[in-house]
């Protein structure tokens, strides 16, 4: 009986550890002087995966405009 619970402790931390959280993201765009411009919602997605994301936007962004744009 011991011997099958450590077995199911260990699963469940692997589990846990293995799991990537996802959490809504939000993509702000900034004027040089500190004034959002636009805001937008990049959904539920890995940390990694919404930088990716907001970098694009910014590229985009500054592009065209004065600024820069941040992850929320």
């Amino acid at each position: 009986m011991k011997k099958i619970t450590t077995i199911c402790i260990a699963a469940l931390i692997s589990t846990a550890l293995l799991t990537s959280c996802k959490k809504d993201y939000t993509c702000t765009c900034k004027d040089n002087s500190g004034t959002v411009i636009t805001s937008n919602p990049l959904g539920k997605m890995t940390k990694k995966k919404a930088t990716a994301d907001c970098n694009t936007l910014g590229t985009a962004y500054t592009a065209t405009n004065s600024g820069s744009c941040s992850l929320n």
